[in-house]
């Protein structure tokens, strides 16, 4: 089993620097990386330091990717596209550079192995109600996105959709809505129709276009209206806390350690902040490399 590792990164370049390390552990897998284009200069030595790693390959086609918004979409594209170039790996995991791993690599290729013809990516049809509106106002209304006057933009965006929804003026998709977290775990067979659709149907990556948080929904409506439907395990396999807070998801830290290494059908955990704690992401990697 040869895995792709599709990550988008934005911060923290030695804690990536801990994650790719640690995902190299994976001989005949390959690393695929994004860079936050705003914040490129910061991971310069990090880029130069893997330069001669022919497993690790920081793509050229960059964006400056704001929260929710359809950068972040065209980001995940940018790196699928790369991905299924070389037809090489079996099998796809879409990270953040704040996830980790928290199984051995002999554990996670053994999940895969006896799960080889599954897709793992959380879905329900939308509207559903545990998105606020039932989901359907992610693309339905219309929003901005701005890197430079994200405070002004965002208090505009929050007019435009109180004036959008009192006039119930909405974008009607053409395809059925299906909505889940946007970190999947997909075969090269899934990925390579999810990039063919996206060429062949040129009108369904413009129709998120001023959408806010439909990443969450971009992958899931192609793969749920498609043949591999049926192969659909609506689960992430990572080990996410929603509920503690402060944050959502809550950063996690050293006291998680015992819990991470234990949970079952989970390979993944998010999300990591070695600035406010970096003990537990120390640990794992020495626990997973033992």
């Amino acid at each position: 089993m040869k895995i792709g590792f599709l990550i988008l990164a934005h911060k923290n370049p030695n804690q990536l620097k801990d994650l790719i390390t640690t995902l190299l552990t994976f001989n005949e897998s390959k690393i695929y990386i994004h860079i936050d284009l705003k914040n490129l200069n910061q991971f310069s030595d990090l880029i130069k330091y893997f330069s001669e790693n022919n497993k690790v390959l920081f793509i050229e086609e960059k964006y400056k990717v704001s929260w929710g918004a359809c950068s972040q979409i065209k980001a995940t594209y940018a790196l699928i596209k790369e991905a299924v170039k070389n037809k090489s790996e079996n099998y796809f995991m879409l990270i953040s550079g704040q996830d980790f791993p928290i199984k051995k690599t002999t554990e996670i290729l053994n999940f895969l192995n006896q799960n080889n013809n599954k897709e793992f990516l959380v879905n329900f049809k939308l509207p559903n109600s545990q998105w606020e509106k039932g989901g359907i106002n992610r693309l339905g209304i219309v929003y901005f996105e701005s890197v430079k006057f994200k405070k002004l933009v965002n208090l505009i965006n929050r007019l435009m959709a109180m004036f959008q929804t009192f006039l119930n003026l909405k974008r009607k998709p053409y395809f059925t809505q299906y909505g889940g977290t946007n970190w999947f775990n997909l075969s090269y067979n899934c990925l390579l129709y999810i990039k063919n659709y996206i060429e062949q149907n040129p009108k369904y990556l413009k129709s998120f276009k001023h959408s806010l948080t439909a990443d969450e929904i971009f992958i899931q409506s192609i793969v749920l209206n498609s043949p591999f439907a049926e192969n659909v395990i609506s689960e992430d396999l990572r080990f996410t806390d929603w509920i503690t807070g402060p944050e959502y998801p809550k950063v996690l830290t050293n006291n998680y350690f015992d819990k991470l290494i234990s949970s079952k059908n989970k390979i993944f955990a998010r999300k990591f902040d070695s600035e406010k704690d970096s003990e537990i992401i120390s640990n794992l990697k020495k626990y997973i490399e033992s």
